[in-house]
């Protein structure tokens, strides 16, 4: 068993565990849950710690519904684009407990966009970990700020699983983008949280996955391989801002998994890769 899984405990009594394949399979909707609840009436779960304790548990219950996994921004400050209340950070490990508890699985974005990590946060609660939020576009792409923040959250978080979010259709923090994922590899990163825009057009989004699934999953022009590629945001924009359903997020998404595995011969070699799993929908 990994370590990360040993048994936590905090003021709510013991938490539960989870194996090494639990946390790798993702499966959740962070953005795309209708629910009449403050603000906007579609859940976007790092506003989590804003809500009071009954609006939170009833956040809970619909959640796990949908899945296991549950992204949340661990650092104060503007949640979304001035749609919510700034948060003052001062209850994020209580959120973070109750979410295990729930038998939940915090995924917590370590950085503010100006680079600051997260202060107070208990990492015993954070089973995995990404650095930032599409930290290519508020690091402007630069390699060298990309690798010291991945590294900064990696030393605040030694025994969480660690993986990275980029901008839509963006997948490497440097290039050549293969010798990129090679560093990170080496220096622990488990997988990527793909964003796609093409929502209007599933067989382009389609398309650009199996760029990424035949790499990592067979190393495809010398990539790294057993690197988790999950879809992680892919209609969270057309749910929040453009009235999209969950049944449309799930339609989107189940389009995706009836295609999967990725399987592409080139010079008599076949290359597969299949996906982690999904967080929007």
């Amino acid at each position: 068993m990994h370590p990360h899984a040993a048994i936590l405990s905090g003021s709510s009594g013991v938490l539960p565990t989870f194996t090494d394949a639990q946390l790798r399979k993702f499966s959740g909707q962070f953005c795309g849950i209708h629910l009449p609840i403050s603000y906007k009436e579609v859940l976007f779960t790092p506003a989590y710690p804003i809500y009071d304790e009954p609006t939170r548990k009833r956040i809970r219950d619909e959640y796990k519904k949908r899945g296991t996994h549950f992204p949340l921004s661990l650092f104060a400050g503007d949640i979304y684009h001035g749609v919510y209340p700034e948060w003052d950070g001062h209850n994020v490990n209580d959120c973070l407990r109750e979410l295990l508890g729930d038998g939940l699985i915090p995924v917590g974005f370590a950085h503010r966009d100006d680079g600051m990590l997260a202060q107070g946060v208990d990492q015993s609660l954070v089973p995995i970990v990404v650095p930032m939020w599409e930290m290519n576009g508020p690091l402007n792409n630069d390699t060298a700020r990309i690798n010291e923040v991945t590294l900064a959250t990696k030393a605040a978080f030694p025994k969480a699983l660690l993986y990275v979010h980029f901008t839509s259709g963006h997948a490497a923090g440097g290039h050549p983008e293969s010798d990129w994922w090679t560093w990170a590899k080496s220096i622990g990163v488990r997988g990527l949280l793909y964003q796609d825009g093409n929502w209007d057009d599933p067989q382009a989004m389609w398309d650009r996955c199996v760029d990424f699934l035949i790499r990592f999953g067979s190393g495809y022009h010398g990539w790294p391989t057993d690197i988790d590629f999950v879809m992680y945001e892919n209609c969270a924009y057309p749910a929040f801002w453009g009235g999209w359903t969950e049944a449309q997020c799930k339609a989107l998404n189940d389009s995706l998994r009836a295609k999967a595995p990725a399987v592409y011969t080139e010079g008599g070699q076949t290359f597969t890769g299949d996906f982690a799993g999904f967080c929007n929908g």
